[in-house]
Parts: C-alpha cells; structure tokens; sequence
C-alpha cells in the first residue's frame, strides 16, 4: 500500500456577490443533470483552472459579472458593495473561496452583513450600510446603486444573516468553470508572494556560513522532485516523487548504470504549492514483478 500526501489552502473569503445566466457555459452543452453543491467544490479541489479563463468569467457582463460588486485593485475609491478582493489569495486558502462562493451566507464579511429597511409607504430596501446620520442612512444595493433613506420614512430597520449574493451561482457555469474562477481568485496575490509561490520557495534564501558540499547522486532527471526514500523489498531501488507532474518513479541505483521507470501517474498536474508534497511505502509493502504492490 503506498500513501500520497497532497497540498491544498485553508480559511473564508466573505460575500462574493454576482449575477450568473443560469445555463449558460463557454465550453461546451451544460450537463444533462445538474451536479450537486458538493459536486462543484470537489472539482474545484482535485482539478486545476485556468486563471486567464476564469479572470474573463469574472468580468464578463453577461455571465458572473463578479466586477460589478468586487474590485481587485488597493484603490479606496474602487470600493464597491461586496468586500475587495485584492489579493484575496494571500489571505484565504482554496477550500474556503470555494465555500464562500458555494454557501455565501455561512461566513459574511465584517462590514458586509445586509440591513434591510421597511419604509412607512410599505416598500423594502436592502443593502450594504455605507452611512448612517441623524437625518438619514445609505445603502450600498447589489446593483452598485447608493439609496438615500431618511430616518422619517423608516418604519423598521434590521440587520440579516443572509448574503446580498445568492446562492447557487455556480448552477450557471460547468464545473472547469467554476475550477476557473476559483483559480482566478487564488491568484490574487500580492507581487512578492506569487513570485514565491510560483518557484515554491522563498523570494531570499539566505547563504550559510559553511556551504553544503553536493555530490551527484544519479545523472537521472526529474521535474521538480520533492520526495526521495528507498522502496521497502528491492534492493537499490528508490523512490522519487515529482510535486507538480503528480508522477511517482523508481531509481534503480547502485549496479553501475542507473534506471528510471514510471511507477505511478496520477495524472494531475499542479504548479506552485499544491500537489504531491510526501509519499509513504506500508512496512509490509511486498515486491511484485519488479514493482510493489500500491
């Protein structure tokens, strides 16, 4: 039995507020059946998106729309009804932007909770409070628009613990979309952070004192190996595991001329800080037919 250990983000985004075209997708017919809320987070954590894909998506008018009520850029006067999303992967891991978007209301941004007013005359106003005066309160719409409500005409004023954006957006997109959006999100970093991210180690290392001799172990190559250990049950046989390929090789080392042959291909590709990050062998791992069992 042979055990991957993956890397993949924590944390909450806020309310990302959009408008979706229910059935409507880029690339190709929407599915028969519609998958589940489950179904979309489950393929937005084991597959890759497309962050160009997924940044068009975001400010496409006619589909998500997202621009409208978000802006990524650290400017005050871009501040819009949802909360900005300037490098709002820096401060919230994958899992919870895929949350955040599935079930807006589970976890509202401080600042962004809905107050809703019912006026004299019977009508019903909900918005973001952007001010609140002696004579008058102002409310961010979803629609970006500021209503100007007098404090005369308010009849009953209460704050909600339901998102302005509604759930079930992803229903207008296939799950590569919704992978792409959340891709995109994801990579609203800040400039330093994505260049570290990008070559998965830190923008400075600083030198040692007494630097570290090398010696050559295998003139075999790899793609970014992460993992390296000997396989239990053959002898000079090891173990080499490539982060972002998803590939597991065995290194046959030792007889003179050394051998690379594929063991396992997991078939996901994943740059920067996910992907295979560790590999264990059980103790009771038995050679087959030059190979273990997994």
């Amino acid at each position: 039995m042979t055990r991957l250990i993956w890397s993949v983000g924590p944390a909450a985004l806020g309310c990302l507020v959009a408008s979706a075209a229910p059935g409507q997708a880029t690339r190709g017919a929407a599915p028969a059946t519609q998958p589940s809320a489950a179904q979309y987070g489950t393929f937005a954590m084991s597959h890759l998106g497309d962050v160009s894909r997924g940044k068009a998506l975001f400010f496409n008018e006619a589909r998500l729309a997202c621009s409208r009520c978000h802006s990524v850029e650290q400017r005050p006067q871009d501040a819009k009804v949802g909360p900005p999303l300037f490098a709002v992967g820096d401060r919230f891991g994958r899992r919870d932007l895929i949350e955040s978007i599935l079930t807006p209301s589970s976890n509202i941004a401080v600042g962004y909770s809905t107050t809703k007013v019912r006026t004299r005359s019977g009508g019903v106003i909900q918005g973001i409070l952007r001010e609140s005066t002696n004579s008058a309160i102002s409310l961010m719409q979803s629609d970006g628009t500021l209503a100007r409500v007098p404090i005369a005409d308010i009849e009953r004023q209460h704050t909600t613990d339901v998102s302005l954006m509604p759930e079930g957006l992803q229903g207008g997109l296939t799950t590569q979309e919704f992978a792409d959006i959340v891709e995109y999100l994801a990579s609203l970093k800040l400039p330093e952070t994505a260049a570290a991210i990008g070559h998965g180690m830190p923008a400075t290392i600083p030198e040692l004192e007494k630097p570290v001799a090398l010696t050559v172990f295998t003139p075999e190559r790899f793609e970014h190996p992460v993992w390296f250990g000997p396989v239990p049950g053959l002898a000079d046989t090891y173990g080499v595991e490539e982060h972002e390929s998803g590939k597991i090789w065995f290194l046959k080392h030792g007889s003179g001329t050394d051998e690379k042959s594929l063991f396992v291909d997991t078939g996901h590709f994943h740059t920067g800080t996910r992907g295979l990050v560790g590999l264990v062998f059980h103790p009771r791992s038995l050679p087959v037919t030059g190979g273990i069992t997994s």
